[in-house]
Parts: structure tokens; sequence; C-alpha cells
């Protein structure tokens, strides 16, 4: 498996093998499920993909700042050390996550075919408490070269956990994902998938990947650097 190197606004997608490697849970924890997972599409239509974080009614509250920090319910001092983060350096946390190149939408290599999708801002500025939700905007699927082929479009798997950055006591950089939310649809059922029947285009139709690839999204950290700083939280070791 291997993941597609890329470069967002405020976020960044990994290069690397393998699944995105995720540490302990943390104390902020929920479900993630699609707003709206069926529906129908122009071949010309740009498809918005909402998600819907719900937190566990025994989650701790998660809050976010308007720079997309995790200020509360993201991983202790212990956990962040145990990943390999220096604390005693600035680091930061943020809202991470992955999508799985699976079903129509995203070939193998997660490279465009009558689509090509574009990973958006994490959500930012919010509190969440136990048991309640937030819809937000996570991906768009854009037509790649011109209409979209007439034909039904899925993907099944992508995921919202809690990321950091930082480095360890050599000074390499360090991306641990905490695997807080889970991801959408890790059955690959068609019944759980997010679809959109398109009514009619051009191009030639995509065929059935395999969900052989991941790419990886690390995001909420910084605007130019603004939310990178140094985190000198007292947390409780755990």
């Amino acid at each position: 498996m291997k993941k597609l190197p890329a470069i967002l606004a405020a976020a960044a997608i990994l290069g690397g093998g393998g699944l995105p490697a995720t540490a302990q849970a943390t104390a902020a924890f929920g479900t993630l499920s699609f707003v709206q997972p069926t529906g129908t599409a122009g071949p010309n239509d740009v498809i918005d993909v909402y998600l819907r974080l719900t937190l566990d009614a025994n989650s701790a509250t998660l809050s976010v700042d308007e720079f997309g920090a995790v200020t509360s319910g993201g991983p202790s001092l212990t956990e962040l050390t145990d990943a390999g983060i220096d604390v005693n350096q600035p680091y930061g946390i943020g809202l991470a996550g992955y999508l799985g190149c699976s079903g129509t939408f995203v070939p193998p290599g997660c490279g465009p075919a009558e689509y090509e999708y574009a990973f958006q801002s994490p959500p930012a500025d919010f509190t969440l408490s136990a048991g309640e939700s937030l819809d937000f905007l996570w991906l768009t699927f854009t037509p790649f070269g011109g209409p979209a082929a007439a034909g039904t479009y899925k993907f099944y798997e992508t995921a919202m956990t809690i990321g950091a950055y930082g480095v360890d006591s050599n000074g390499d950089s360090k991306f641990p994902a905490f695997d807080a939310f889970g991801m959408t649809c890790a059955s690959g059922d068609d019944r759980c998938a997010f679809s959109r029947t398109v009514s009619s285009g051009g191009g030639g139709g995509g065929g059935v990947p395999e969900p052989t690839t991941w790419a990886l999204l690390i995001g909420g950290f910084a605007l130019a650097g603004t939310a990178l700083r140094a985190q000198r939280r007292r947390v409780a070791a755990t």
C-alpha cells in the first residue's frame, strides 16, 4: 500500500508505505458518519462530502481553537512522549485524517480519474461535549478533464483523527495520529458507502479499483505557522 504525497493550504498529505499509523486513543472519542450518503449529481457538479462527528456519551469535551489547534480532549504529555515527540520542544496538536482510495470515486494510487478529490480544512473554532454532534465539509470531488461519465460512483473509508506535529530528541520531524473517531464504512459494504448517481456526461467510465491505497491528511496545525507553538499543557500523566 502507499500514500499519495501532496501539499494542501492548511494541511499536508504525507508519503510513505502502509496504512497510517495511529497511537493509543485520546480522551475525546466518538464516531464518524456521512451526512448525506446517497444522492444524485450532474456531470459537471462539484460533489461535497459532509461528515458528522458524534462524541461518545463517555467522551471528554473536544475543543479546537480558531487556528485549528486542539486545546481540550487531545493526547496527554505521556501519549505525546510515547509517540516520539519531545514535549520540551515546540509542538502542535490538530485534527487529521485519511482517505481510503476505494470504490469508483478514487482509483488506486489516489490519482484523478473521472473525479479528483480535495481535502477541505478540518473544522475549527468549536467545542463539542459528550453526546453532541458536529457536521462539517471534509472532501470535495470535482469532475476531472471534462464532464463525468454517467453512472454511480462510490467510496467507503475516510477517517478523522487527532494528529500531532513536533520533533523527537534528535530533531527529526514526527507526525503521530491518535485514532479517536474511527472511520466511515470500514466494512466496505455498499449499504454504508457514500454514493452519487450521475445522470449523464462525457468521458470514459471508470473501473472498480480495489481499496489498496490511502491518502493521509495532516491538518489543523497552522496557517503559515500560526498554530504551531510551544504548548506546555499541564496534563496528568497516564
